[in-house]
């Protein structure tokens, strides 16, 4: 007990990533966590610490559409994967947090977007029917307004949300908001709580350079009804994982991990035994020994 008592008060001391890993590692340290602390994390390895961060990611879903058969199947598909990305107040390692839509379905798509964010259930998260569950800690809490209201004094447009459910509790409306440019903190830094981004883009191009915009890259998702899009552009954005017409689908043998600052090494089957296997290389000359 006491020791979890003191893994409590470290993580809000300062220098935290230096003592945790210190402290508490042995060859190998694993931690979810934010960019600040896994940059505290590499300063305070000591020789023989090996570090696998889950760090905050900026995840991009990107909305490709193209006149089909499935033209409204999925629109509403994305728009549910969309709104369900607030699932836990945002904070799930894996959640798309910046939307991309193709710009001439972008009204549709918000119409849409806006009915399944509404029919979200904010509550106890002991509650079965409980989708909204309150953020983790008052000072998250706190964190989180922070970059909201930063979002504003930058220009940055608050489509919907953008505060305090309540003065108690540490539930935060659920908050869609329009970027001034690509540049701005709220599209290039980690919520990790219930506030998405909305870009639009004209062409696929556009859409890749978007998405593949930030230091961040653990995972993506495309919904598009193009067989060739979906492989071509699949391949092309720069995340760990990328799902096509579906989400958080995980195959435990499969690797995991992410590109940039979201992540080093892979985990999931074989690749997570390479990742935790140091590989050692002895050579004997031949005729040499008797």
């Amino acid at each position: 007990v006491e020791e979890r008592r003191d893994r409590a008060a470290l993580h809000h001391a300062a220098g935290v990533g230096s003592v945790l890993v210190r402290k508490y590692a042995a060859d190998e340290h694993r931690r979810v966590a934010g960019d600040a602390l896994g940059h505290l994390q590499r300063r305070g390895v000591g020789a023989g610490h090996r570090t696998q961060r889950e760090l905050e990611r900026r995840d991009a879903v990107d909305h490709f559409n193209r006149i089909g058969v499935l033209f409204k199947e999925q629109i509403n598909a994305a728009a549910a994967t969309a709104a369900g990305q607030y699932d836990d107040s945002g904070q799930v390692c894996l959640a798309g947090t910046r939307l991309l839509v193709d710009e001439s379905i972008a009204d549709q798509f918000l119409e849409r977007f806006h009915a399944y964010t509404d029919a979200h259930v904010l509550g106890d998260s002991r509650d079965d029917t409980t989708t909204i569950t309150p953020l983790i800690h008052p000072d998250h809490l706190a964190r989180v307004d922070e970059f909201v209201a930063r979002a504003r004094v930058a220009g940055d447009t608050v489509i919907r949300g953008g505060r305090r459910l309540a003065e108690e509790g540490l539930w935060y409306e659920l908050t869609l908001i329009e970027p001034a440019s690509n540049s701005s903190e709220i599209v290039q830094r980690e919520v990790f709580g219930p506030v998405l981004t909305f870009q639009t883009f004209t062409d696929d191009e556009e859409a890749v350079a978007l998405a593949n915009s930030t230091d961040y890259g653990l995972s993506a998702t495309l919904y598009t009804t193009s067989p060739h899009r979906a492989d071509r552009l699949g391949r092309t954005l720069r995340a760990g994982t990328v799902w096509v017409n579906c989400f958080l689908v995980r195959d435990l043998t499969a690797p995991f991990g992410g590109f940039g600052i979201s992540g080093l090494g892979r985990e999931g089957g074989d690749y997570a035994l390479d990742f935790h296997s140091d590989l050692k290389t002895l050579q004997i000359r031949a005729d040499s020994t008797t």
